[in-house]
């Protein structure tokens, strides 16, 4: 009997693909954090959502706030914080935004912020002086001003020296400048119309005689 064909090969597997599979391993990880406990990720971004919504929900004045209210513009401002701020800062704007909007004399930022009056990327992209309410600004101005007035030097604080010439200066910002060099040229100056006075005066008095 003639031998019997031989079977076809099986076609190659295909390649594997790396970035599918790290894909799925991704959406899996996912889909059991959502299923079960959160990933630390989530967990950190629902604190920071917890914490805003806390200082919106304090009370503003007579008008009264609900929760939900509270919630969406929590979420909206973290989303904000996402999108604005580096990695590294998150925990940090998270914590002075908290700190801002808590405070007793915050309660018109907390109305802007829950209205919709200011964004939550104008929020987020506020410095801490421009949200501190103005009692904190005027504590932050007094110790600048302490602190200038510490640190500035008048001139009469700064030392005198006498250079080979015989001039008296003081060095500022850098440069020489001469002490009393004004006054001095006032003085001659003075002198030279005295001097030229007194001429113009004895000319005419020759003048008369004669």
């Amino acid at each position: 009997k003639p031998a019997p064909p031989p079977k076809p090969s099986p076609p190659p597997k295909p390649a594997v693909d790396a970035d599918r599979t790290a894909h799925k391993s991704e959406a899996a990880g996912a889909a059991e954090g959502a299923g079960g406990s959160p990933s630390a990720e989530e967990a950190r971004r629902q604190t920071a959502v917890k914490c805003l919504k806390q200082a919106l929900l304090l009370a503003s004045g007579a008008v009264a706030v609900s929760e939900a209210a509270a919630v969406h513009a929590a979420e909206a401002v973290e989303q904000a914080i996402l999108r604005v701020v580096p990695r590294d800062g998150y925990a940090s704007k998270v914590r002075m935004l908290r700190h801002n909007l808590s405070h007793k004399e915050s309660g018109l930022l907390r109305r802007r912020v829950l209205d919709g009056s200011i964004s939550p990327d104008e929020l987020v992209n506020m410095s801490a002086d421009a949200l501190a309410p103005s009692s904190v600004k005027r504590v932050r101005e007094e110790a600048d001003a302490r602190v200038m007035k510490r640190t500035v030097l008048s001139e009469a604080d700064i030392p005198v020296a006498v250079n080979k010439a015989g001039q008296r200066f003081r060095v500022v910002g850098g440069s020489m400048e001469l002490v009393g060099a004004s006054a001095s040229a006032e003085s001659s100056q003075g002198d030279a119309q005295v001097q030229g006075a007194t001429g113009q005066q004895g000319a005419e008095a020759a003048h008369v005689s004669d």
